[in-house]
């Protein structure tokens, strides 16, 4: 299936989110949870992909581990939630979310692209 997949190679289960252009608005989008040794593609991300960027910050449910952009000042950033959530972008704080950093993914011309999550 096309689209972006997120590979989970940890040892646990991650939470993931993205960032999306569309319409003219950036779009952060999450959680989906994605157990150990699985593939998952996130539902706004499923099909052709339509852009050659796109986001992503990851956690691990029960840990210290993260995946998203290197610092605040060079990632990436979008407003997320500790709740499901989807959001515009902008002035996160003032609207009662937090900020986060993060990860680019540059997929290139291809219509399908995977990202694994790595210790």
């Amino acid at each position: 299936m096309a689209g972006l997949e997120f590979c989970n190679k940890t040892a646990g289960k991650v939470q993931v989110s993205v960032g999306y252009h569309e319409d003219g608005n950036w779009i952060a989008e999450g959680w989906w949870g994605i157990q150990a040794g699985e593939c998952y593609t996130p539902t706004p991300l499923k099909g052709n992909l339509r852009s050659r960027y796109y986001y992503y910050f990851a956690q691990e449910s029960y840990g210290e581990g993260y995946w998203g952009g290197d610092d605040r000042d060079s990632g990436y950033m979008f407003c997320v939630d500790d709740e499901p959530f989807t959001l515009r972008d902008g002035n996160c704080e003032d609207r009662g979310y937090r900020s986060e950093s993060f990860e680019q993914v540059d997929t290139g011309e291809s219509r399908s692209y995977t990202v694994n999550l790595r210790d």
